[in-house]
């Protein structure tokens, strides 16, 4: 057997194991509802939530990965996302109502926040850990005190939220992510280095 279709097939069997516990929990919940006389579990909406939630947690699960084949994990990422989501909202508010826009100021400051825990991080030659849990502590704590501590949400305004109602977006957003974590680690030296040290911890 080549060495691609080795790939291919080791591929498959991650596919496979990721998905065997959800699954196999999903039928067990199928077949209960089912003898209950209950059809939640296969409505068209319950499929498209599940298919949003799991488009969302891969999306996630692409970014932490990079750093979990490294040995490290960042404990700011939640707060990032949480503070870059506020400061995005009340910017569309107040500048462009337009889902885009929305989208788009929402990958900028989230990348500028996660730029500035990794100066820290570089320069100040701190512990992964430490520098990462006190960048959640203070960005959380912003979080707290933005926009007057009344906070900000989208969940009832379709313009914004338009990747939480329809599923084309979010899977191409998710198919991105995919793209650029296959990249990083198969086409650059630091993606290169993460995987081998994913592959054998004590190199």
């Amino acid at each position: 057997m080549d060495k691609k279709k080795k790939v291919g097939l080791e591929i498959l069997r991650r596919i496979a194991g990721t998905l065997f516990i959800p699954a196999t929990i999903y039928i067990v919940l199928l077949i209960i509802t089912q003898s209950k006389g209950q059809t939640y579990f296969t409505d068209p909406n319950t499929w498209r939530n599940i298919i949003l939630n799991t488009g969302a947690t891969a999306t996630i699960a692409f970014a932490l990965a990079t750093q979990i084949k490294n040995g490290r994990f960042d404990f700011s990422g939640g707060a990032i996302m949480t503070l870059g989501a506020l400061v995005s909202i009340y910017a569309a508010d107040h500048l462009m109502h337009n889902g885009i826009f929305y989208l788009v100021i929402s990958v900028a400051v989230c990348t500028v926040l996660s730029l500035i825990v990794a100066l820290i991080y570089v320069y100040g030659r701190i512990p992964i850990v430490i520098c990462t849990v006190g960048a959640a502590i203070f960005f959380e704590s912003l979080t707290l005190i933005f926009n007057g501590g009344h906070g900000a949400t989208i969940s009832s305004d379709p313009v914004l939220n338009f990747l939480g109602k329809k599923i084309g977006p979010l899977l191409v957003l998710m198919l991105i992510s995919a793209l650029i974590y296959l990249i990083f680690t198969t086409y650059t030296t630091p993606g290169r280095r993460a995987q081998l040290l994913a592959n054998n911890q004590e190199a």
